[in-house]
């Protein structure tokens, strides 16, 4: 299977001979037949004079990813010497930019490419854009139906193509992802062994009782010489315990519990059955190995079987330029042993797993937007709230602040002239601020004028600033009243 439009600019080579006749310059298709029936060489020239040149492509030997190559020159023929290709030509027919729509009136997208199988028979289109975009973010491969209508602009096909991809998209997740996260499970599961094995050979004995470690030395054989620490004021050799390849027994080991050497005694018995040691574990690797192979092997049935029933995530292609599989496309036993004949199974099972995974990730990123969408929804509701509480909030702030500004304010003077909106004037400069002067300025929308134009200077008051011109009632007959303090403070 190749793409239509890989094969122009292509060079034409001759097998007899290795000319070089030029390159592809346009594909020639049978509207009747849907298929490419030439590769155009040449163009007409001299307003049709000239006759364009072409090469059947059933004369084609072999494509190659950088030439086609066919017989001999020979193969080069006037457009117009068969009529099969003429009408082609002169059709000027192209499936490019097509709208592809359904019989049910559903827009899948437009034609960018073909999709031709060895004898040039059209197999499948690349669409891009539509439902095609919506699930699967790209131009992917649409199989080309049994049954089509080919118009001017539309290629009508059956509904039910629709209906597949829809089950497409619901398929469950699987692929190769499914299948390593199996092998990933068996490998751990076989090193979790090898690594409880080893553990069960050695334990972590330097962190062990006195008896178990006595326990764990008796029997072993001493992997290099053993002493007794000397005491600082010992000028004597150290004791040996014993010498390395010995026997210990439970005399030495009780023994070099009395010298403070036991932790010696530990370290020579673990390294004289390293050999030992080394056996068992390297047993138990190998056996890890075999078990990680035949791991791999099911892995690889699993990622096979998973792959085949899935849409491919990307287009992988042959050394030889030929295409396995494109985006989109349905993977199948016949791809695989195609794409394992040029080595390229494994990346064909890859791209069937991302393509599963990208299905999933598609619906996963869908449902988060739903759920981002109702917690944005929430959190602006909250918000809201939130806002209606602090502008409550503030309001009554500056209700009891002006209120305590007023209380200030009343039996203090202006500093200015207080004047409404039609400039009746409500206090004078000096006059005192009285309550019905409030009432006044509020009504007039003056009172943050007012407050802003309150004395707040301590006034310079005399005794004789405290009092009227009278005695009260209740004042003693002795005290002189006003006119009297006048008179004597006169004299």
């Amino acid at each position: 299977m190749r793409k239509a439009k890989s094969l122009t600019g292509l060079k034409i080579i001759t097998q007899n001979n290795g000319q070089d006749l030029g390159t592809i310059r346009d594909l020639i298709f049978s509207e009747t037949t849907q298929r490419l029936v030439a590769l155009l060489l040449t163009d007409r020239e001299l307003f049709g004079v000239i006759d364009a040149t072409c090469i059947r492509f059933e004369s084609v030997r072999e494509i190659g990813p950088n030439a086609v190559m066919i017989p001999s020159i020979e193969d080069v023929v006037k457009v117009h010497s068969d009529p099969v290709i003429a009408e082609g030509y002169d059709a000027q027919f192209s499936l490019d930019g097509k709208q592809v729509t359904t019989d049910g009136g559903e827009k899948l997208g437009r034609v960018s490419d073909l999709y031709l199988d060895d004898s040039g028979h059209i197999t499948g289109y690349e669409i891009s854009g539509g439902i095609f975009s919506d699930a699967f973010n790209g131009k992917r491969y649409l199989a080309a139906p049994p049954r089509i209508t080919m118009g001017q602009d539309v290629i009508i096909v059956p509904q039910d193509v629709t209906i597949e991809l829809q089950r497409e998209k619901q398929n469950n997740p699987g692929g190769i992802s499914g299948a390593i996260a199996g092998a990933t499970a068996s490998v751990a599961g076989t090193f979790d062994s090898a690594k409880a094995a080893v553990s069960e050979q050695y334990g972590n004995i330097a962190e062990a009782s006195v008896d178990k470690q006595r326990e764990y030395v008796i029997g072993k054989i001493a992997g290099h010489d053993v002493t007794a620490p000397n005491s600082e004021s010992s000028a004597q050799a150290p004791e040996l315990i014993i010498s390395s390849g010995g026997l210990i027994t439970a005399e030495i080991a009780d023994h070099a519990i009395a010298t403070n050497s036991l932790g010696a005694l530990v370290t020579a018995a673990t390294v004289g059955s390293t050999e030992s040691g080394q056996s068992a574990v390297s047993q138990t690797f190998t056996e890890g190995q075999n078990k990680l192979q035949g791991a791999l092997g099911t892995a690889q049935a699993k990622a096979e079987e998973a792959a085949i029933g899935k849409p491919s995530a990307r287009e992988i292609i042959a050394p030889d330029g030929s295409v396995l599989v494109a985006p989109g496309m349905i993977v199948t036993p016949e791809i695989l042993t195609l794409a394992d004949k040029h080595g390229r199974k494994n990346e064909v099972i890859a791209a069937a797993g991302l393509g599963a995974a990208s299905e999933t990730a598609q619906k996963t990123y869908a449902d988060a937007k739903v759920a981002a969408g109702s917690v944005w929804n929430t959190l602006k509701d909250k918000a809201a709230e939130l806002t209606g509480a602090a502008q409550e909030k503030k309001a009554e702030h500056d209700a009891s602040a002006q209120e305590k500004r007023i209380k200030n304010a009343i039996g203090r003077p202006v500093t200015r002239v207080i004047l409404t909106p039609d400039d009746t004037v409500i206090l004078n400069t000096g006059d005192i601020i009285t309550n019905k002067a409030i009432a006044i300025a509020q009504e007039s929308n003056a009172i943050d004028i007012l407050l802003d134009s309150v004395y707040e200077g301590t006034p310079d008051l005399t005794p004789d600033s405290f009092r009227v011109s009278q005695n009260g009632d209740a004042a003693l007959e002795s005290q002189p009243d006003a006119e009297q303090v006048e008179k004597i403070q006169s004299v």
